[in-house]
């Protein structure tokens, strides 16, 4: 049943980072591979995407901002959090670099924090949750997603992408299509 749930969570996710493809240029080198997720209950998962890139995606740090000051930093679990909390499903998601994560600030604007000496490496489409840090419902256009790459020999900061799951619209066709199912699967 977990299989079949975290299979559905990740179809929802990739149906909704495709959905919103076709408005996405790529800007350049390491842009658009990680997404800031959230569900409807509230919690946020950061996810390599393959929309542009389908290999791995070495992380050295990501900040989330909200000009509406409503991020919760009680809420938010950090990799550095994931150390003392998991270490081995920390290692398992993301290597062995993420143990050197440290948070940089958080305050209800912005939610910072990046490695002290080597990259978390995000796998593609696994989604790695970071607890409850947005408001419930959070305010979207007031939220950036920013990241860095360690493969990157610029000091950049990327934008992300921000998403919901399920979207209003996959919800209503998941709806719609389950009576379907739940009558294929009787006969």
């Amino acid at each position: 049943m977990k299989t079949l749930v975290t299979a559905i969570v990740t179809f929802l996710a990739l149906t909704a980072l495709t959905a919103n493809a076709s408005t996405i240029t790529d800007p350049g080198q390491g842009a658009l591979q990680m997404t800031l997720i959230w569900d409807t209950n509230g919690d946020a998962y950061l996810m390599k995407n393959t929309i542009y890139n389908s290999g791995t995606a070495s992380v050295d740090g990501y900040e989330i901002r909200s000009s509406a000051e409503d991020l919760s930093p009680t809420g938010w679990r950090s990799i550095a959090d994931w150390v003392s909390i998991d270490p081995a499903t920390l290692m398992a998601s993301l290597g062995v670099g993420a143990l050197t994560y440290g948070e940089l600030t958080a305050t209800t604007v912005t939610l910072a924090e990046a490695t002290l000496s080597s990259t978390a490496v995000f796998q593609p489409d696994v989604m790695f949750q970071i607890g409850t840090p947005l408001a419930a419902p959070p305010n979207v256009g007031a939220l950036t997603f920013y990241y860095g790459l360690s493969t990157d020999t610029t000091t950049d900061k990327y934008l992300g992408l921000i998403t919901q799951i399920p979207e209003p619209a996959t919800m209503g066709l998941l709806l719609i299509g389950l009576p379907w199912v739940m009558r294929r699967r009787r006969s």
